[in-house]
């Protein structure tokens, strides 16, 4: 689901779902401001997932939109139903103190099984459609830490079932350092795990799992991650909340394709 409204998405999005929830009227969409997350060329400026959004957002252009996932990305994501909500959960965002966990198939299986991956991340000179991994303090991008463990891996290790927590909240964090560790996630093709790379990983240059391979990848549509866990403070109460997604039926799939090929 498109998450804001925006010129080819006016509804249908999660906004237009929120603010029929609450009884609110729809927003106009400006061609001019809206972004757009149905394309992965509209990407903020800033490389920071809080500070996308401001101290007290624009009414009409982010209602109650604390944070965002990539477009394809499945799982939880936060909304806050008033203004003061809003300002205490992003001020969570930008304290880093939100817990948030992420499933992911990556191909082949990252070694060592568990470890940490620091880098900043900034625009790609190449591309500015998409982000990428450069030194911890060069002047390109902001530091961005992300740890990682294998939960299983699959078949015989040509791709894995990989759990991330972020650190911090970069955008396609977890796409570039997968990519950065040499383990793109499958099925994301801007960040070169899907296509012909995924195929000669995974398939292992035998002709019946490399068909399997691109049927998975056909089946999947999208690059696999899934925001398994969100935790943070009620903006209200002060409890502590901790929310759990399953993961979605075609992961799922992938997961099974990926764990019979022979």
């Amino acid at each position: 689901m498109v998450v804001h409204p925006a010129p080819g998405h006016a509804t249908g999005t999660l906004v237009n779902a929120f603010l029929h929830h609450c009884g609110l009227p729809p927003v106009p969409v400006e061609a001019d401001t809206a972004p757009d997350e149905s394309s992965e060329q509209q990407l903020s400026e800033s490389d920071d997932e809080a500070s996308m959004l401001p101290v007290v957002p624009s009414a009409s252009l982010r209602p109650g939109i604390v944070h965002r996932l990539d477009k394809g990305t499945t799982g939880l994501l936060v909304i806050a139903k008033d203004e003061y909500s809003l300002v205490h959960l992003s001020d969570q965002f930008r304290a880093r103190s939100v817990q948030r966990t992420y499933q992911s198939i990556t191909l082949g299986c990252p070694s060592p099984a568990a470890g940490q991956v620091s880098t900043n991340i900034g625009r790609d000179s190449a591309d500015r459609k998409k982000m990428a991994a450069f030194p911890v303090g060069s002047s390109r991008g902001r530091n961005a830490l992300s740890g990682y463990r294998v939960v299983q891996a699959l078949g015989d290790g040509s791709s894995a079932l990989v759990e991330w927590q972020l650190q911090t909240g970069r955008t396609h964090q977890i796409r570039v350092h997968a990519k950065k560790i040499g383990h793109s996630l499958f099925g994301d093709d801007a960040y070169g795990g899907a296509g012909g790379s995924a195929v000669s990983t995974v398939g292992r240059g035998k002709s019946l799992r490399q068909a399997a391979v691109w049927k998975a990848l056909k089946d999947l549509n999208r690059p696999a991650l899934h925001a398994q866990t969100l935790g943070f403070t009620h903006p209200i109460s002060g409890d502590r909340l901790q929310f759990t997604s399953e993961l979605p039926s075609d992961f799922q799939h992938t997961l099974l394709q990926l764990s019979n090929l022979q």
